[in-house]
């Protein structure tokens, strides 16, 4: 899961540099440890769902997944995929 840290660490650096919300959190060093833990959390539980449903018959779970991120807008989608 080392790829998901990695992951997480350069989303966070996006959101900071896209966002000027997430910019003022990275200056309060326990919010941006608390934002990284949940970057870390969220990529690493999509993983352990989508195996999940590869391994089951629960395309539905998979189907929701893939809407919800159809449904965030395209800068904070683009953000997460190219981190």
């Amino acid at each position: 899961m080392k790829r998901a840290d990695a992951n997480a660490l350069a989303e966070l650096g996006v959101y900071e540099r896209e966002f000027p919300e997430h910019r003022a959190l990275a200056s309060n060093r326990r919010s941006r440890a608390e934002t990284l833990d949940y970057a870390v959390w969220f990529r690493r539980r999509t993983v352990e769902l989508t195996q999940e449903v590869a391994e089951g018959d629960d395309l539905g779970e998979l189907l929701r997944l893939v809407t919800w991120f159809g449904a965030q807008t395209p800068r904070g989608s683009g953000a997460y995929l190219d981190a």
